[in-house]
């Protein structure tokens, strides 16, 4: 009977042996038909993948899901991303290994804010956790088995951003930074109840957020995660699909059987939320390049010509922004112009769905006269008998019906405002209830409130600056031509500044420096403006510009201090004002006052300029919190020219 026993458990140990021999070939084979991501930040993805192309098919073709309305496209993608599997939360901690790993390495993944590589291996959560992007308080549990819907994070950075809003900032933001243990490497900003990440990672945000809220029927609105959709919309435009998202959803396809939809066409982003795709989107399959969206110019150009030979013109005006100058009387009040409402160096933001909310303004160098400034954050001012009629560019208009505090905003409802000016030029705004427009600084919230309109205390004083008459304030670039013939010379004060594309055009003339937004803390804005003197110091002002993209052309007042006067050349060029100021550099900083203008190498390469002084550059400084060593943003020269903050685009006035 022993000796029975002995064999069968002899006999059980065999196949218990045999059958984890088979397991493991099972578990083997399986694995090797995971793929790493291969991917790269930061590397705009410029077509489909093959699995892509073969994945969005039949009744679940591009040409098909963009025809669709918001609701009957988000129940379909539903049906289509469900139709796979999900590996479950715990899951998650063997699975991003090829999700999220780092340039195809099989030993690190890249942490999701940061983009710094680390262990890939799980460590109980010391060098990485499982961040909800759609945060598990506000119901991300329903999709925290999926892939899709979250990113390996750093422990510290996961914690600082918790279940803060996805949005924009604006000043007086806490940085916040992974953990020493990752490096300690900047990877956001939050402030209250805001979080914004990184520029190189809100497209990400964006684009993960729409694919938790088509997925689970409880994300009801992307509100609950983003400050507004307006702003989801503008991050997935801004930052494009980079190659590294492509290859990440190729890799959780061979996981899951299923791909995020907002990977490969972002575009159905805005026919999901039920918006129009807008013209001008980078996207992998290039199928929104079709598509385009209205836009208007309020732009003139005028000029009389006189003598014996004739001459045609034509000015080309960019519809994504003007130039802006203070008013401070009623005189200057024109019925149906368009202006931006001013609070200390922030400005109301127009493009807003919702008007009356939290950090609703953006920032701006309102030091001078003139602000070169977005068309989106303008508003139209018509007068309606001793009233006004106050509408956003989100087309709401503004007020306040009652003395209660807080704003109206309605894209019907027609609020009646009174506007008057004091004598020292600030402006008052008085809602229909008694109630003063004032920026509460507290809040960040630019609001009615019921007091004096003298009594200003943490609600700052508001100015009116009206677009210049040469300027264009719609939302898409348009043209004005025109000829002329007569017995004499035409002349005319040119205001347009065209991008140059080539160091030929760099010499004598007047010339603007816009310059792409990068480095550690590079704020929250997508270029900055070259400026001239800050108001405290020596040292040269960057004005940040939300703009996706760098423009075509820009106009601009040649007298106001966004203007340069340039000489020389390519191998040395100079830029002052005209006048005894001059740019300079010195040691590892930037200086605009007198002195010797610092002749600038000036070269091209890949749509950009880059500006050397021996081995130092011309670039972006990283402190443009408004709060660094100089209590200003400002540029600087540095030794590296390898990061965005160097890529200058520069305009010339003719």
């Amino acid at each position: 009977m022993k000796k029975l026993s002995k064999r069968l458990l002899s006999l059980l140990l065999v196949v218990l042996m045999v059958a984890g021999i088979f397991a493991a070939l099972a578990t083997t084979t399986n694995a090797a038909s995971y793929t790493y991501n291969s991917g790269k930040r930061g590397t705009t993805c410029t077509s489909l993948s093959s699995k892509a192309k073969s994945y969005w098919t039949g009744t679940y073709a591009y040409s098909t899901l963009k025809t669709k309305s918001a609701s009957s496209l988000r129940t379909t993608l539903r049906t289509k991303v469900s139709s796979g599997s999900t590996v479950g939360y715990n899951g998650l901690r063997t699975y991003m290994k090829y999700s999220d790993a780092y340039q195809g390495s099989t030993s690190k993944l890249m942490l999701f804010y940061s983009s710094v590589a680390t262990t890939s291996t799980w460590d109980s959560g010391k060098s990485w956790n499982r961040e909800h992007m759609w945060p598990q308080s506000l119901g991300g549990n329903a999709v925290e088995a999926d892939l899709h819907a979250m990113r390996p994070a750093d422990p510290t950075a996961n914690s600082s951003r918790g279940n803060h809003k996805y949005g924009e900032v604006g000043s007086g933001y806490t940085t916040f930074k992974t953990s020493s243990k990752n490096g300690s490497v900047v990877c956001g900003y939050y402030k209250s109840d805001i979080f914004e990440p990184l520029d190189s990672v809100k497209g990400d945000c964006a684009r993960v957020v729409l694919f938790d809220y088509v997925k689970a029927s409880s994300m009801s609105s992307v509100t609950k995660v983003f400050s507004s959709a307006s702003t989801l919309l503008d991050w997935n435009k801004s930052d494009p699909v980079d190659t590294f998202e492509m290859s990440r959803n190729d890799s959780v396809q061979s996981i899951q059987s299923t791909r995020n939809p907002f990977i490969d066409y972002p575009e159905l982003g805005w026919v999901v939320l039920g918006y129009s795709i807008p013209s001008g989107l980078t996207t992998p399959s290039g199928g929104a390049s079709s598509s385009s969206s209205s836009g208007s110019n309020s732009g003139s150009n005028s000029g009389s010509n006189s003598g014996s030979t004739g001459s045609t013109t034509t000015t080309t005006t960019s519809g994504t922004g003007g130039t802006y100058t203070k008013i401070t009387s009623a005189s200057s009040l024109t019925s149906g112009g368009t202006y931006l409402i001013v609070s200390g160096s922030k400005v109301f933001n127009g493009s807003l769905s919702t008007l009356d909310a939290a950090n609703n303004y953006v920032t701006a160098n309102t030091s001078g006269s003139n602000i070169l400034a977005n068309s989106k954050y303008s508003f139209t001012i018509t007068a309606s008998g001793s009233y006004y009629l106050i509408k956003s560019a989100s087309g709401k208009y503004m007020g306040r019906s009652s003395n209660a505090n807080g704003m109206n905003s309605s894209s019907s409802t027609s609020y009646k405002n009174t506007i008057t000016f004091n004598s020292n030029g600030t402006v008052n705004i008085k809602g229909s209830g008694g109630a003063y427009l004032r920026f509460n600084a507290t809040s960040g919230q630019m609001r009615f409130r019921f007091f004096k309109s003298s009594a200003y205390s943490s609600y700052d004083a508001i100015y009116l600056y009206k677009l210049n008459s040469s300027s264009s304030s719609g939302s898409n670039s348009g043209s004005n031509s025109g000829s002329n013939s007569g017995s004499g010379s035409s002349s005319s004060s040119s205001t347009t500044f065209t991008k140059i594309t080539s160091t030929s055009s760099i010499g004598s003339g007047k010339y603007i420096l816009l310059v792409k937004a990068g480095g550690s803390y590079k704020g929250s804005y997508s270029y900055y403006i070259l400026t001239r003197k800050a108001t405290n110091s020596s040292y040269v002002l960057a004005t940040g510009q939300s703009w996706s993209s760098a423009p075509s052309s820009l106009t601009c007042d040649p007298s106001s201090t966004l203007v340069w006067t340039g000489s020389g050349s390519a191998s040395g060029w100079k830029l002052t004002d005209g006048g005894s100021n001059v740019l300079r550099g010195s040691s590892n900083a930037l200086y605009y006052g007198s002195g010797t203008a610092t002749s600038w190498k000036v070269t091209y390469s890949s749509g950009t300029f880059k500006l050397a002084n021996g081995t130092r550059y011309l670039g972006l400084r990283d402190d443009l919190s408004g709060t660094g060593t100089n209590g200003c943003p400002r540029f600087r020269c540095n030794g590296s020219a390898s990061t965005s903050s160097y890529q200058f685009y520069i305009y010339k006035q003719g």
